[in-house]
């Protein structure tokens, strides 16, 4: 008997651990409330005339990017999780030997902050500004170019006759 009444105070008490807490908001709200990260997948863009290497945002390596006239664009680094907030990018200077800066890490002069997207945003475009500010764009789908690197580009074109 002793054993049966163990048994069921246990099981009643394993109910209990499970059961939801009602705090008065929905489940929605809780989610949002509690989230403090995004997983995304991140397109690196980089709007500089010389290549650079090592991008991190927080401390996570998200890739590499050539110069003008290549367009800067990364590739895909799937399943990032970036915390809700502030945001700290930094990166490492490419280009040849014996050029201004080569090798220099530079850090974001802007601290970007992520707000929680809508859920179909699961796509984060990092672009990285000749000024070397830092925008962060979340997307529903693969990162385009931003307007403003869009104008960047532009200009490039103008001043080298592209």
């Amino acid at each position: 008997m002793k054993n049966l009444s163990l048994h069921i105070m246990l099981c009643l008490f394993s109910l209990m651990a499970c059961s939801p807490v009602n705090d008065g908001l929905n489940a929605e709200d809780n989610v949002m409330k509690n989230a403090e990260a995004m997983l995304f997948d991140i397109n690196l863009y980089s709007y500089l005339e010389r290549p650079i290497f090592d991008v991190y945002l927080n401390g996570k390596f998200i890739g590499d990017a050539g110069g003008q006239p290549h367009r800067g664009a990364g590739g895909l680094m799937t399943g990032v999780e970036v915390p809700l907030g502030p945001q700290t990018v930094t990166w490492r200077l490419g280009g040849p030997e014996g050029m201004p800066g080569n090798g220099e890490k530079v850090k974001a002069i802007n601290q970007p902050i992520l707000k929680m997207p809508a859920d179909n945003m699961t796509y984060l475009g990092v672009h990285i500004y000749p000024d070397n500010t830092v925008e962060l764009i979340p997307e529903p789908g693969w990162p385009e170019k931003s307007p403003r690197g869009l104008e960047i580009n532009r200009q490039w074109e103008l001043k080298h006759g592209q």
